[in-house]
């Protein structure tokens, strides 16, 4: 529901801005803000109306000498007379706990034992191997939802790849590392095998 609300008050921003600012009176907008280059303005200006989110702008790290991502809303929040307050506080604390995350992945388990291939091949394919999990899709997630999403990325990853991996060979399973360091193993159809290995 979070996010709802944060699309609601990104679009509060991008409504006023439509509501109140012709493309030739967006200059004025940017002058409000405090730049003195119309075009610097206008680019930060643009980025910002091209973001998904609050959270997203603000993770997207937007720096242009001016401002960064944080203060830029923040201004822009106060020029327009809108209150992004709780939302912008939000972020950061999502931000903040998303940065902090050890990264999740799965393993790509095919049993592989090395007879003739070339070490640089290995090496250049072993990526192949790992599957990397976005952390903003497992917060706030419960353990249910989180097994959940890793099952259905893993049935997508067999179905995609046919069962094989090339150079590695025939997928057997897939191991699960959770960013609290938690491991799970999981069967070709995205079914948790076994909890703690």
């Amino acid at each position: 529901m979070r996010w709802l609300e944060e699309k609601d008050n990104r679009m509060k921003l991008h409504n006023k801005i439509k509501q109140q600012y012709t493309t030739n009176t967006l200059d004025t907008l940017v002058v409000m803000i405090g730049y003195r280059s119309i075009k610097k303005g206008r680019k930060t200006l643009q980025s910002f109306l091209d973001s998904k989110s609050i959270y997203g702008w603000i993770k997207s790290g937007y720096f242009d000498m001016k401002y960064d991502s944080h203060s830029f809303v923040e201004g822009l929040a106060h020029v327009l007379h809108v209150d992004i307050s709780k939302e912008l506080k939000e972020a950061c604390h999502r931000l903040e706990l998303v940065s902090s995350m050890k990264s999740p992945y799965i393993f790509v388990d095919t049993n592989f034992k090395r007879r003739t291939e070339p070490i640089h091949i290995l090496g250049a394919t072993v990526g192949h191997r790992i599957i990397v999990v976005k952390k903003e899709d497992l917060l706030f997630k419960n353990e249910y939802e989180v097994l959940e999403i890793i099952g259905n990325i893993i049935k997508k990853h067999f179905l995609h790849k046919k069962g094989y991996l090339t150079v590695w060979g025939q997928i057997k399973q897939y191991v699960y590392h959770h960013h609290d360091g938690k491991t799970y193993l999981f069967d070709s159809n995205g079914v948790v095998k076994k909890e703690g290995i």
